[in-house]
């Protein structure tokens, strides 16, 4: 539930946003631009704020989620359940899940065919097909070597304790982290 949250992005008028720069304060649309078309990936939602009241546009994004197997033996857990891809599918993202990604903790990868989601024998596949990468160990150096600018990674990454070159290389590559054990 908390991804599908930050997969919706609401741009609130924000000038820094340069892609949706036609998405403004409805008091605010002129009528010389353009609506953002509607198409299966990207679609746009009028809603009221819940703190001022005003009327907002908020655009929802189709993307591509990755989960990656982990490779510890020791590690049982996925960063990804059957339910979380059933209800990322339903929200019409696509959902990739590296083969016996859940089988330590008895997640067949039947299972996350019938959510909807696509098993992939490769984790090379998976990372450079997906926007957002989840995993649950920090990446390893071939992971690392994959990741490109534009992409995300949700895993934990240990940044008290963490390599030099694990932080060098996310910064070096331009991709957006989020540490599990920050949040």
């Amino acid at each position: 539930r908390n991804v599908v949250a930050f997969l919706q992005v609401a741009t609130f008028g924000n000038p820094r946003i340069p892609n949706f720069s036609v998405l403004r304060n409805p008091g605010s649309i002129t009528k010389d631009i353009p609506p953002i078309p509607e198409s299966p990936s990207c679609h746009q939602w009028h809603i009221s704020c819940l703190f001022c009241g005003k009327n907002r546009i908020v655009l929802e994004v189709a993307v591509i989620i990755g989960v990656l197997k982990e490779e510890s033996p020791a590690e049982r857990r996925v960063a990804l359940t059957p339910a979380g891809a059933q209800a990322l599918v339903a929200a019409g993202h696509s959902v990739y899940v590296q083969h016996e990604a859940g089988l330590q903790i008895l997640f067949p990868d039947e299972e996350y065919q019938k959510a909807g989601a696509i098993i992939s024998y490769s984790g090379q596949e998976i990372i450079n097909r997906s926007e957002i990468v989840l995993k649950i160990s920090p990446p390893n150096e071939f992971e690392l070597a994959l990741l490109s600018k534009g992409q995300s990674l949700f895993s934990f990454l240990h940044l008290a304790v963490s390599q030099k070159k694990v932080l060098e290389s996310l910064l070096e590559h331009c991709v957006t982290s989020v540490a599990y054990e920050l949040i």
